[in-house]
């Protein structure tokens, strides 16, 4: 006797299937503009231009990424979105939060990144706020994202991973970690390492996650290693809206 499916149940199995071809469409087509921005930055003068200051900014003079892409990637939602004439901006805010999560003032302020966009929703700017040019400051910061220019991508680890020692050194000074304390507070841990001190730092977005599921990403960590002998920070490992950066300092950094 041959047991034939029931018509409704045809239906929605071929609907769920519709929706993971779709779902898997979605990746692949994020995967390609994350691929074709790596390529871009190959060629880091042609495509990108960035201000320093204050602030940190990074132009995208040949948008590719969309702001759905950062929401998918992340599975967080803007702290804030502003809308103007031709563009639009997404803002996430991180407060720096103690070890009871409770919510505590930083000296110099929250962490902010502003991602503003143009008319047809391409990525057109990248701001980073001065705060978080403290953990990573400018020239190092600079150097570390002309690196992803030569980097691979693991799509199923979600991970970019770049080799730094082909770039030019960084002249610029590391900060001390008395100059980090006064600006971002102390920390919600230090560790005691062989050759370095680790300051804990811990953040938490201001705004929501997109489920329940991506809910830890609202939750961000920065891990900041202090030279014992010299007292100045030579390497940061964070993790914000779960995207992992790391920066070695010292593999940047000019021999004095």
């Amino acid at each position: 006797m041959i047991n034939h499916a029931r018509p409704h149940y045809r239906l929605r199995w071929l609907k769920f299937i519709s929706l993971a071809s779709v779902a898997l469409l979605l990746s692949g087509c994020v995967y390609l503009r994350l691929l074709e921005t790596k390529n871009q930055i190959a060629d880091f003068d042609h495509n990108f231009r960035v201000d320093t200051g204050n602030h940190f900014t990074v132009h995208f003079l040949r948008p590719t990424l969309l702001s759905d892409d950062f929401t998918n990637l992340s599975g967080i939602e803007p702290t804030t979105h502003q809308v103007q004439e031709t563009s639009q901006s997404n803002i996430y805010t991180f407060q720096k939060i103690d070890v009871n999560d409770n919510v505590v003032d930083a000296p110099a302020g929250n962490l902010i990144f502003k991602l503003t966009f143009d008319e047809h929703d391409r990525l057109t700017s990248w701001d980073f706020s001065p705060a978080f040019l403290i953990m990573a400051p400018a020239a190092f910061l600079e150097a570390s994202i002309r690196s992803l220019g030569s980097a691979t991508i693991d799509q199923g680890k979600h991970r970019v991973s770049a080799d730094s020692d082909s770039l030019d050194k960084v002249a610029a000074q590391l900060p001390p970690r008395s100059s980090i304390v006064a600006a971002l507070g102390e920390p919600v841990e230090i560790a005691h390492r062989q050759n370095s001190l680790r300051y804990i730092y811990r953040f938490r977005l201001d705004g929501r996650a997109v489920d329940e599921s991506h809910e830890k990403n609202r939750y961000a960590e920065a891990k900041l290693d202090f030279d014992k002998q010299t007292d100045r920070l030579q390497k940061m490992s964070s993790r914000f809206a779960g995207l992992k950066i790391a920066i070695n300092y010292r593999r940047l950094a000019q021999a004095e």
